[in-house]
C-alpha cells in the first residue's frame, strides 16, 4: 500500500469533483430548444444557438483496493440525464410554441456544498502527502546520522 499514490488519487478525485461543480454552476442558466438533442456540452449550430440542453454532470467516486490496481479511489464523470427540466420563458429565443425552454436543473446550494467538500478533500489528501514525505525525510536523516547505509533496529 503506497500512501503517496492513495493521496494522489484522492487529490485527483477532488479535482474532478470541483471541475464538475464548476461546470454545472457555469452552465446553470443555459437554454436550448425543447426539441434539441441531449449532449454533455451542447454543440452550437452555425446560427450560434445550442442544438441541445446542457446536461449537468455527476462525479461518481469509488474505492479501489485491488492488488493489481493498487489502492485509492477513482472517479467517473457522467451526464445526469435526469437533471434537465423545462421552464416557462416565452421571451427566450429557445422557447417552443408554448413558451417553454429546456434548462439544466442545477441545485446551486448542493453544487456549492460539493465544491467546499472537494476543496477540503483535496487539502486533506495533500496533507497526507506532505506528512508521508516528511516521515520519509526524517527516516532517511536518522539512518544517515547513524553512520551509513545499514539500519539497525
Amino acid at each position: 500500500m503506497d500512501v503517496a499514490s492513495i493521496a494522489r488519487s484522492g487529490m485527483a478525485a477532488a479535482s474532478a469533483q470541483l471541475g464538475v461543480a464548476a461546470s454545472n454552476l457555469a452552465n446553470q442558466q443555459s437554454r436550448a430548444t425543447h426539441e434539441g438533442r441531449a449532449a454533455s456540452v451542447a454543440p452550437v449550430d452555425p446560427s450560434g444557438r445550442s442544438a441541445g440542453p446542457y446536461i449537468p454532470l455527476r462525479a461518481v467516486q469509488t474505492s479501489v483496493s485491488d492488488g493489481t490496481k493498487g489502492a485509492g479511489t477513482t472517479v467517473a464523470v457522467t451526464p445526469d440525464e435526469g437533471a434537465v427540466t423545462t421552464e416557462y420563458d416565452p421571451g427566450s429565443p429557445y422557447a417552443d410554441l408554448h413558451g417553454f425552454a429546456t434548462v439544466p436543473n442545477v441545485d446551486v446550494l448542493q453544487e456549492t456544498v460539493d465544491s467546499i467538500m472537494a476543496m477540503f478533500a483535496f487539502d486533506a489528501n495533500f496533507a497526507v502527502l506532505q506528512t508521508g514525505d516528511e516521515m520519509t525525510r526524517r527516516f532517511l536523516d536518522t539512518v544517515s546520522s547513524q553512520g551509513g547505509n545499514r539500519f539497525e533496529p
